[in-house]
Parts: structure tokens; C-alpha cells; sequence
């Protein structure tokens, strides 16, 4: 009994770890430029965003994910690489996106 028990809950974890797998659709390297004070904005409900650009000279855009493995510190603007992945299927009301940081590339305080 208790082997069939563990053979069922394997093929449950096994089942679920492939699902996941395969609602990602392509995974990014991007590199990011993170401003050095946090803003209101309005998503679900109101809260402090980041202001983020891809680009140098590009106009600073609300950030409203969360950037796995990053621990974002006010009064310093960073320049990060992160890997960003689409899902095709995202949960309700959540971004197709997820953010995963990669490595820190610069961290400069800002007064």
C-alpha cells in the first residue's frame, strides 16, 4: 500500500513540475536600468512601483512585477541583467511575464 501511495505521489509532482515547464514559451536576457526612488501607482490596488527603462535616453516606465532574487534599495540606481520569461498561460490578473535576476552589473547611490 504505502508503495503505491509513493507511486502515486510521485507521478502527481511529476505531472505538475511538466505543466509548469511547458507554459513557458521563451525566456530573455534583458538588462535593466532601475531608478532610484520609488513611485505611487495604481495596479490591483495602490502601491510603490519601480521606474525601470531598457534603454538609455528611453522615457522611464512603471514597474509593477516583482524581479526574483533581487532586493531593490532606495537612493540607488542599478543596472541589472535579469532573464525575463513569457508565459503563454499567466494566472488570472498576474503578468505574462517573470523577472528573475541574473547579476548586478552596477549599483550607484544617488542623493
Amino acid at each position: 500500500m504505502k508503495h503505491i501511495i509513493r507511486s502515486m505521489i510521485l507521478i502527481f509532482f511529476s505531472f505538475g513540475c511538466n505543466t509548469y515547464s511547458s507554459n513557458k514559451i521563451s525566456k530573455n536576457e534583458i538588462t535593466l536600468l532601475i531608478k532610484e526612488n520609488l513611485v505611487n501607482c495604481q495596479g490591483l490596488y495602490p502601491k510603490k512601483c519601480m521606474l525601470i527603462k531598457e534603454i538609455r535616453g528611453q522615457e522611464w516606465e512603471y514597474f509593477y512585477d516583482n524581479i526574483v532574487g533581487f532586493k531593490y534599495e532606495e537612493h540607488y540606481r542599478y543596472k541589472i541583467k535579469v532573464e525575463k520569461i513569457n508565459h503563454k498561460t499567466p494566472y488570472a490578473d498576474a503578468s505574462s511575464f517573470e523577472y528573475k535576476l541574473i547579476t548586478i552589473l552596477e549599483k550607484k547611490y544617488i542623493h
